[in-house]
């Protein structure tokens, strides 16, 4: 009876549960000071600043696909001059192996 649920379960399960899986988050914060950092005209266009990111990922493979899933956000904040300025990207990709000569992707 045992062998034949583990078997059931087995059957079961769908291929994404045989995947191997990556995730992680990477956080960078700074501060520093550019002489011209949006490339303005004129004078007095210095500016201490500070910034801070987050880099987010999750891929996962099988034997046959691979797939990922990432996002970056940043903060840009000026002490005189500028404010704040923000970037964000968010990405996916997916290929998957239809056999040795057929690989399908896309992004």
């Amino acid at each position: 009876m045992t062998t034949g649920l583990l078997t059931a379960s087995a059957l079961a399960l769908p291929a994404t549960a045989l995947a191997k899986s990556q995730t992680y988050v990477d956080v960078t914060a700074g501060l520093g000071y550019s002489t011209n950092p949006l490339l303005a005209l004129g004078d007095n266009t210095g500016s201490g600043f500070g910034r801070f990111s987050l880099y987010g990922y999750h891929g996962w493979t099988t034997e046959r696909t691979s797939s990922s899933i990432s996002a970056f956000v940043e903060n840009s904040s000026y002490f005189k001059n500028y404010g704040n300025k923000q970037v964000f990207s968010l990405a996916a990709n997916t290929s998957y192996a239809a056999n040795e000569k057929v690989k399908l992707f896309g992004s």
